[in-house]
């Protein structure tokens, strides 16, 4: 199998110092995750799940990767009530010129909307240099995720409109407005409603061969205390925002 190792992990692991506490956590359990592989390649599914551990309410940062040189392909906003698990799907890109996508079954609230809604999201390619080698739909079909802790949430309307209710979040659609103009994180630069982050996040990615009917997982590797806590409040970023990112 593939192993890929992000560029920006070599760089931020490597500018540790005795005043950046940075460090993986054996025990799996981090305010970042890093997932090394998903591919679409030989008709494989990857499957990503994301679990929260503890009673907080979470804000996090979801992005694939591509693996030739870590250009985005994708981004987004989730939020995560107490005890939370949250899974989605690698898969398409079965035809020439056709991307990966992402689908999720999970209706845990995200922004946009559309990923808990259970939209195909096609993997992009706008971040791709036109003079690389290879720059088409095809460049999405292999790489790697980086989830990442946001921000713990403490409103009380916020965590309201999060929790689950009989296995479904009360109102996404509440947070999601609040990165619409005039909404609260619209006019706070994000920080309204949170406080710093608490780690405890656990993930695990499985490959499935389809045609071959074979499966292969691996544990995400875990990293605590990523990011100095007097800056938690410019983490918190609209989804679409490159920020935070493991090269901040």
């Amino acid at each position: 199998m593939k192993k890929i190792l992000p560029a920006a992990v070599v760089a931020a692991v490597a500018g540790v110092n005795g005043a950046q506490a940075l460090h993986v956590n054996p025990d799996g359990l981090g305010q970042v995750l890093l997932y090394p592989y998903y591919t679409v390649e030989g008709q494989q599914d990857t499957y990503i799940n994301l679990v929260n551990t503890t009673d907080d309410f979470k804000a996090v940062k979801i992005r694939f990767l591509d693996s030739m040189n870590s250009a985005e392909v994708l981004d987004f906003n989730l939020y995560l009530s107490p005890r939370d698990h949250w899974s989605a799907v690698v898969t398409g890109g079965r035809e020439d010129g056709e991307p990966a996508v992402m689908r999720s079954a999970d209706t845990s609230c995200t922004s946009p909307l559309a990923v808990s809604q259970g939209l195909e999201i096609p993997f992009r390619t706008y971040q791709f240099d036109e003079e690389d080698s290879v720059n088409g739909p095809e460049r999405t079909r292999e790489g790697y995720v980086e989830i990442i802790e946001m921000g713990t949430i403490f409103d009380s309307d916020l965590q309201a409109a999060i929790e689950h209710v009989d296995g479904e979040p009360d109102d996404c659609e509440f947070v999601d407005d609040q990165w619409a103009s005039g909404g609260l994180w619209d006019q706070t630069d994000g920080d309204f409603g949170l406080t710093g982050l608490t780690g405890g996040l656990y993930g695990y990615g499985v490959l499935i061969d389809v045609p071959k009917g074979a499966a292969a997982g691996y544990e995400a590797t875990a990293i605590d205390d990523w990011i100095d806590e007097d800056l938690f409040l410019f983490s918190h970023t609209e989804p679409g925002s490159i920020f935070p990112s493991l090269g901040s």
